[in-house]
């Protein structure tokens, strides 16, 4: 076990991080700047906002050190930014148990986020509820809940986030009873091992359901999709195979990369290296799938628009093939909004374990944390588009072009549903409370007439709390609604 850094560790630690603007080959690709605010690796990472001062901070395990073999450790490094891209340790949190997975979360919905773990086969997850400050309470173990991956969602739409898990070849909803507290697990059956959770409204009915990232023998990856009924209660499921995968990586996303209004899936490939990224059908199934391979073995990917052109890319970590040292390197994938994409950059980074998207500078681009280290998006800065307020919140347009957003407030994730009266290109953007555009769900996309929903992840669409409004538009209608992102 590690004690935590010092101030003095910290700055010889930025003193001699490496800084470095990384050249990308493709039109599409953008530029980062990278420097480091610790050495250490973990697939444990997350990002929030644990001082309540609206700059992103990070949730790291300090487990592997430069130079070491993977470890785990029951313990989490908080680092406070600073609104620059600059990150100060700020306190050391125990768990209960080692752990593979963390997430940031209020899930007692008193404004302060939360780090919940996953726990590991030596023990159950646990809960470090935030103070606000940037500091944590002691662990509260939940027993209940399984070790094999997690994420947290609004799963009976009562406002609370429940936390869905995985043990062995199950998939575990524990209900959030109002207090942080969670109700006895209810089991699924999947099938094969859990490796990684998602949750997203996989057949457009207003419900988030459960996607889960599993593995099945001979050793190859399997997407296994449980459709929500109701109240979080899941049932039937649907299995598809990407083509050609095999052992996979601990991460599952969901994005719509096609433009087709159906939500699709991108994982990563531990064996091989890559992505795989599977189309949906809109009904909870898949119709085919195509591979991106990438040197060493990817463990954790992340989705969202990197280069700011409206479109989803794919941010994936991949680690040295023995898993035992560095270097390790971080791809993104950048997406064409047709459902392909193209390898841009190409970076190398310590250990290739842990990556989160948040915009860390606050320059209204995503920026991306790799490990202990934070990439800087150098992309130009396109000019806002101006919108006045009035025009927005007076609602539908037309009676005909109808949207709604849930939950709201919305903590973490939110579905928009909307239906088309007729065929043809939509465009979704959200704007702040002075008119800026600041987010792109859909750019002038063909959609067809009926209902549609898309999935908003605010921290990967770096987001803060606030209040903003999303707008709809067709060639003959329009209609826009407001929206209130809580901290997570």
């Amino acid at each position: 076990m590690r004690s935590a850094p010092t101030p003095a560790t910290l700055l010889l630690s930025l003193a001699t991080a490496l800084s470095m603007t990384l050249a990308a080959s493709p039109a599409s690709s953008t530029s980062f700047t990278q420097s480091c605010f610790a050495s250490y690796g973990s697939p444990g990472l997350t990002v929030g906002d644990f001082n309540n001062d609206n700059n992103v901070d990070v949730a790291i395990s300090p487990a592997t050190a430069a130079g070491t073999g993977f470890t785990v450790e029951p313990l989490i490094n908080v680092y406070l930014g600073d609104g620059l891209g600059g990150f100060t340790f700020a306190s050391q949190v125990s768990t209960s148990f080692e752990f593979l997975y963390l997430e940031a979360a209020d899930v007692n919905n008193d404004g302060k986020q939360d780090l919940i773990n996953s726990g590991d086969y030596t023990g159950p997850p646990s809960i470090n509820l935030g103070n606000g400050d940037g500091t944590f309470q002691a662990a509260q173990s939940v027993p209940t809940v399984g070790v094999d991956g997690f994420t947290v969602a609004d799963m009976n739409l009562d406002g609370y986030l429940d936390i869905v898990s995985g043990e062995d070849k199950l998939a575990v909803v524990s209900l959030n009873q109002g207090n942080g507290t969670f109700g006895p697990g209810v089991d699924y059956k999947m099938g094969n091992y859990a490796r990684g959770f998602a949750t997203a409204d996989m057949n457009g009915d207003g419900l988030r359901d459960v996607v889960a990232l599993t593995i099945a023998n001979p050793a190859k990856a399997v997407i296994v999709v449980l459709l929500n009924q109701g109240g979080g209660i899941l049932g039937m499921r649907s299995k598809y195979t990407p083509a050609g995968s095999g052992y996979p990586g601990r991460s599952i996303r969901t994005g719509d990369f096609n433009g087709d209004g159906k939500l699709d899936v991108a994982i990563p490939r531990l064996q091989g290296g890559g992505v795989s990224v599977a189309f949906g059908d809109g009904t909870g199934g898949f119709s085919s799938s195509t591979n991106y391979p990438m040197p060493g073995g990817t463990n954790h990917l992340r989705v969202g628009d990197v280069n700011g052109d409206g479109k989803l890319d794919i941010a994936a970590a991949s680690s040295a093939v023995n898993g035992s040292s560095p270097p390790g390197s971080l791809t993104v994938l950048y997406g064409n909004g047709s459902g392909s994409f193209t390898v841009g950059n190409v970076v190398t980074v310590d250990f290739g374990l842990g990556v989160a998207l948040a915009d860390a500078n606050e320059d209204n681009h995503l920026d991306i944390i790799a490990d202990s280290c934070v990439l800087l998006n150098d992309g130009t800065l396109a000019i806002a588009r101006e919108m006045p307020i009035a025009s927005m919140v007076g609602g539908a347009r037309s009676a005909d072009l109808t949207a709604s957003f849930s939950p709201n407030p919305s903590r973490g994730h939110g579905i928009l549903g909307f239906n088309l009266p007729k065929e043809g290109k939509v465009s979704i953007h959200l704007y702040d409370i002075r008119g800026r555009r600041v987010h792109t769900l859909a750019d002038g996309l063909w959609m067809a007439a009926g209902t549609h929903s898309v999935d908003l992840d605010h921290r990967a669409a770096g987001l803060a709390s606030g209040v903003y409004f999303y707008r709809i538009e067709t060639a003959a209608s329009r209609t826009s609604g407001r929206i209130v992102i809580a901290n997570d």
